[in-house]
């Protein structure tokens, strides 16, 4: 009896885990945005934007493991862990874009916090 009892809460546990480590289930035709670590060697690890995309997901390998096409590409292929990607959702946009430079005045010497 304890026994069952410990196997049908053990099961139960491995279901309540499996279903938050899993997410939810991506099908092929989803854009999903990647995360990449790799750091450009010109680029700052300050200003890098980790998220890269938008993919298109193209096949379901494994469990784990999708086939995801470049939507800028379309001959980029890449094999990833689920683990790397989040969903993208319309309208929302992730680009390394950098901030608008503004003319510096050097007409006018600095000025001193004293005076």
């Amino acid at each position: 009896m304890v026994q069952n009892t410990l196997g049908e809460l053990q099961s139960r546990r491995k279901a309540l885990y499996d279903r938050k480590i899993h997410g939810q289930p991506f099908n092929p035709g989803d854009s999903v945005w990647l995360y990449s670590t790799v750091i450009p060697k010109d680029g700052h690890r300050k200003l890098h934007h980790p998220w890269t995309g938008p993919y298109l997901i193209l096949e379901r390998l494994s469990d784990v493991n999708y086939k995801i096409q470049s939507v800028s590409n379309p001959s980029c292929f890449v094999i990833v862990h689920f683990d790397r990607w989040k969903i993208c959702v319309p309208g929302t946009r992730f680009q390394s874009e950098t901030l608008p430079s503004q003319p510096m005045d050097n007409s006018r010497p600095p000025q001193n916090i004293g005076d």
